[in-house]
């Protein structure tokens, strides 16, 4: 836990942007796809621990110790990112609070799994379960929002199969009003 939360999680909050802020920030995108796929396999292998009915036994005190520790990371990386590149916006803003909320729970998870009591007490194993997915969830929509910002909010609905690539009535109509002369066109609506 104690590297979970290590050092890396103070630079985040230094108050004045430096070179080093800014080069230490380029980092987060080459880093946050650790987390994304380590939770991702945390979750998977502890629902196949549960749906093989004790069948399987897949340890995951390693992968739950990287993927909060590479979600720490990603988290300081992004916080860098964001002051040192002047970043803003409610896309911005979304993602670096469920960011910081992905962090939060899955060393949570990483505590109560590191808890003595964890081999023998099913309700230590259900909240850390119950944890889990919830990293992975929270994970996921701030993985959409990081997206949005990078690739524009509507990149994965662009060319959903039943999306129409024709223009709309509206559109045609505002391109034939942009056809028109100039002293025939309405301002506001050409």
């Amino acid at each position: 836990i104690p590297v979970a939360c290590s050092p890396l999680g103070l630079l985040a909050l230094y108050p004045s942007v430096e070179p080093w802020t800014v080069f230490m920030g380029r980092f987060h995108p080459v880093v946050l796809h650790m987390p994304i796929g380590i939770l991702m396999l945390t979750g998977l292998m502890e629902t196949l621990n549960r749906l093989s009915f004790g069948r399987l036994k897949l340890t995951t005190f390693l992968p739950i110790f990287l993927g909060a520790s590479s979600a720490d990371a990603a988290m300081t990386l992004g916080i860098l990112l964001k002051s040192g590149e002047g970043m803003e916006g409610d896309l911005v803003r979304g993602h670096l609070i469920w960011g910081i909320a992905t962090t939060v729970i899955a060393v949570a998870a990483l505590a109560v799994r590191c808890l003595p009591k964890f081999m023998v007490g099913k309700a230590y194993s259900r909240s850390y379960f119950a944890l889990l997915m919830l990293a992975c969830l929270v994970m996921t929509w701030a993985s959409h929002l990081g997206a949005s910002i990078t690739h524009g909010e509507t990149y994965l609905s662009d060319h959903l199969p039943w999306k129409s690539d024709s223009p709309s009535e509206a559109d045609l109509s505002l391109a034939q009003g942009l056809s028109l002369p100039a002293d025939e066109q309405l301002i506001y609506e050409h």
